[in-house]
């Protein structure tokens, strides 16, 4: 009993996720459509109802967020706009619209997110881990190389006559 009840359930989720992921393909193409229009508030109402991780497809989700992030820069939501433009970048890092397309402040828009990611992600050098490790890794070595590793002289041979008996 319990295997076809897990089984329906799994059906069942997967039936409502097909049905939500032709919705959004649904909702896409209506913000398309609004797109064309320049009705921006509608983009953000269909992508807000369905958001473009529930797309399946990455060229779809890629698009979605593309025009999520210029109807949310246009609507002057500046914070959901870099939002959106960081959920693109992950899916497509090389984006960049061009001039004749795009004003001067989406590009300007596009080239501050990404060098804000660029400090986030690498930052200084100072704030790199891999830094600190490999900086105390070094010194180990070289307190084990100058002190002899600690252990007791008396123990160690000693050193050999120089040759030519001098």
């Amino acid at each position: 009993m319990l295997k076809k009840v897990l089984c329906l359930t799994v059906f069942m989720a997967a039936c409502f996720s097909n049905l939500l992921a032709q919705d959004c393909d649904t909702a896409l193409e209506d913000a398309l459509e609004s797109f064309g229009q320049q009705d921006f508030a509608r983009i953000i109402t269909f992508m807000t109802d369905c958001p473009p991780e529930l797309l399946t497809d990455k060229t779809q989700r890629t698009m979605a967020y593309d025009l999520l992030w210029q109807a949310y820069f246009v609507s002057g939501q500046v914070d959901s706009a870099k939002g959106s433009l960081n959920s693109l970048l992950d899916l497509k890092p090389d984006y960049a619209p061009q001039p004749p397309l795009y004003s001067a402040e989406f590009i300007g828009m596009v080239e501050q997110v990404k060098r804000e990611r660029m400090q986030d992600e690498g930052g200084s050098l100072f704030r790199n881990k891999w830094f600190w490790v490999g900086g105390v890794a070094a010194s180990s070595v070289a307190a084990f190389l100058i002190f002899g590793g600690g252990g007791d002289p008396a123990l160690l041979p000693e050193a050999p006559d120089p040759p030519g008996g001098l």
